[in-house]
């Protein structure tokens, strides 16, 4: 009996391990936020302050011009939006990878049902914080959505 206790340690070890590793496969390597953008900004980046008020995602309200010359300084962004008609991802399931200078944007239902006979939903919209010191040449970066379903 006391040999047996090792090997199921093990087993359970083994098992929690693999369990893990299969969690974090669909982890994000950028930041994806939600956000509201003017549907002729969609699929475009934004590099300053000039750009988010063309795209009208300033909130003039909540932050200053000097915060938002300080963010876009270390960041840009890429406004897109996915889902509409019969559905829309909720952010926690959209995950973005990147394959050389590719950026595939996923989305990962979490369930999939048939298209309600009613109604309609308008696509999510969102944004991909790009550090710009770790990535010099997101200029050249080349966005791609997924429908993972």
């Amino acid at each position: 009996m006391k040999k047996s206790m090792p090997i199921i340690k093990k087993m359970l070890l083994v098992a929690l391990i693999s369990f893990i590793s299969s969690c974090n496969k669909n982890i994000s390597e950028f930041t994806i936020e939600e956000t509201t953008h003017n549907y002729t900004n969609d699929f475009k980046a934004v590099e300053n302050y000039e750009d988010a008020l063309n795209a009208e995602i300033v909130d003039t309200t909540n932050h200053s011009k000097v915060s938002y010359e300080k963010y876009y300084t270390q960041n840009a962004d890429y406004l897109f939006s996915m889902g509409g008609g019969c559905f829309t991802p909720k952010i926690e399931e959209l995950y973005a990878k990147q394959s050389n200078d590719t950026i595939k944007i996923h989305w990962e239902r979490k369930f999939w049902k048939p298209c309600p006979p009613t109604g309609k939903h308008s696509p999510v919209f969102a944004k991909i914080i790009i550090n710009k010191e770790k990535y010099p040449n997101y200029k050249k970066l080349v966005f791609i959505t997924i429908d993972d379903n």
